[in-house]
């Protein structure tokens, strides 16, 4: 208690005092205690091993499982396309495969990728699209549903051992149509084994067959335990084998080395205590420190490496959450930010990048924002299908990543509408990428048969420079540039410092040109 202006004021305990006053009493009960958890847990040393190892065997097995239920969402994704169901109603052998080379390379690690009907049937060279014999018997039974799908390992040609993933495709009153079928490298299950650095011990990974066909670099001792347990939704087994975990066998020397345990920590716990606290809110305060990177999205915070063995198990999968957060986070910007039919960048990107554009512009820089309107896209989804349409756009998508430089930007808006943000051009070279972009489009138009090469480009270009600042300003004369170009002739190009003029009223151009 102490007297404030004559008031008794009850003063707040110190954590430290506590901490004095119960050190001699604990430490006086932890010799006996020990003694009794030491017998206590080499009773039970192999139980808590055992436990320990499958626990770490079932997290292994958590994460390939993950693995492979990621590769079949894939597939899944793939059979829900209405091209796919147009190209199995039509029975199109010649666009299925098409659409299987076009198609592989959005999977990592794919070996094969093909459509197959409902008589069980490749549509589509099997040698080419790299399907086997195996695959085929495999087809076979799962259209016909006659044995469960687990993944089963192909060695039939040792360097391309593989598994295959299937899912059927149904229409609209879901009747099966036929089945997408994607064959995978077991290299991929390598891999993930590989990335596993923090697992102590050997792990494999074996086929139906028992054959190993992954497993880390650890050499195994012969006094190591071993726990086997399937992997779900395979017909594959993952063995674990990692060193015991228990206490030194020598009671008497572990009973020594708590009595000089007891004597060290009575004289200087007192002395440490303090440092010991100040140091732990260190790593509380390194905690706080990488959960706000992660709130912040700042990408250039490196987390400090754990300073004691207490906090080194913790602290490694708090990062390990976090950084999972982080990357949800940034995978679903990306997908927040691109266009799911074209690829490209969206209006969302456009709206942010703009103007990060425009504020980091010098005197001496030379950019453009370039609007493209695909001519006659109305008339060509009325005549030949909303399909073929999406291929077009897709086409053009193509043309521009193709003829376009990696620094440049490339969005489309919506519909047939695109804009690009060519960076460090002159309006030569911007004159030049345009015809680039339309030869192009107009020779895959035609070879590819889409829309009889009806459509055409029409784009509308504005320079970017820091006189301008106003973002809307800038789209709108980019876009008024556009309704010029459409309604002076189509598949052309026209930049807004030739036609300042003629855009003083550029109402009437849009107007005339809105469903061209």
């Amino acid at each position: 208690m102490s007297d404030i202006d004559g008031q008794k004021v009850k003063q707040k305990p110190s954590i430290l005092v506590k901490l004095n006053r119960s050190m001699m009493l604990a430490l006086l009960l932890l010799i006996f205690l020990m003694a009794d958890v030491i017998f206590y847990i080499a009773d039970n040393s192999k139980t808590h091993n055992a436990q320990i190892q499958r626990t770490i065997a079932q997290g292994v097995s958590h994460v390939l499982d993950g693995k492979l239920e990621t590769y079949q969402k894939l597939v899944q994704k793939f059979a829900s396309q209405n091209e796919v169901k147009w190209i199995l109603s039509g029975n199109n052998v010649n666009e299925a495969v098409l659409w299987s080379q076009k198609h592989k390379r959005f999977l990592p690690d794919v070996i094969g990728l093909a459509l197959v009907d409902t008589n069980s049937q490749v549509m589509g060279n099997m040698g080419e699209l790299r399907v086997g014999q195996a695959c085929q018997e495999d087809i076979a039974a799962f259209t016909q549903g006659s044995i469960p799908h687990l993944h089963d390992i192909h060695n039939d040609h040792p360097p391309l051992i593989h598994f295959d993933v299937m899912t059927r495709v149904l229409d609209d009153d879901d009747s099966v149509m036929g089945v997408v079928f994607a064959s995978f490298s077991t290299q991929l299950i390598q891999d993930a084994l590989d990335n596993m650095d923090d697992i102590p011990g050997l792990i494999r990974v074996y086929d139906q067959n028992g054959r190993i066909i992954a497993s880390n670099n650890m050499v195994a001792q012969e006094d190591w335990l071993s726990t086997r347990l399937p992997i779900a939704h395979t017909s594959w087994q993952l063995e674990l084998l990692s060193p015991p975990s228990g206490l030194a066998s020598d009671f008497a020397a572990v009973f020594i080395l708590i009595l000089v345990t007891f004597i060290t920590l009575s004289l200087t716990l007192i002395y440490f205590v303090r440092r010991w606290i100040g140091r732990l809110l260190g790593e509380l305060i390194n905690i706080r420190g990488h959960l706000y990177a992660v709130l912040s999205r700042d990408e250039s915070y490196v987390p400090k490496e754990p300073r004691y063995k207490e906090t080194e198990t913790i602290l490694p999968a708090i990062y390990g959450i976090s950084g999972a957060i982080q990357y949800r986070q940034q995978h679903l910007a990306r997908e927040l930010e691109t266009d799911s039919l074209t690829g490209l960048k969206n209006r969302r990107f456009l709206d942010n990048h703009l103007y990060e554009v425009q504020g980091a512009l010098r005197p001496e820089d030379i950019n453009y924002l370039v609007y493209l309107d695909l001519d006659h896209f109305k008339e060509c989804n009325d005549r030949y299908g909303h399909a073929q349409g999406d291929r077009v756009l897709q086409t053009l998508a193509s043309c521009l990543s193709r003829h376009s430089r990696q620094d440049d930007v490339l969005v489309r808006l919506g519909g047939d509408e695109f804009v690009a943000i060519l960076k460090g051009v002159k309006e030569e070279a911007l004159k030049a990428w345009y015809e680039r972009i339309a030869d192009s489009f107009n020779q895959r138009q035609k070879e590819q048969g889409l829309c009889s090469g009806l459509c055409t480009i029409s784009a509308g270009a504005m320079l970017l420079n820091n006189e301008l600042m106003d973002i809307h300003l800038l789209k709108k004369k980019a876009d008024d540039a556009l309704y010029l170009a459409k309604n002076t002739g189509r598949g052309r190009l026209v930049i807004y410092t030739e036609t300042e003029a003629e855009l003083e009223h550029p109402g009437q151009y849009k107007e005339q040109a809105k469903d061209a």
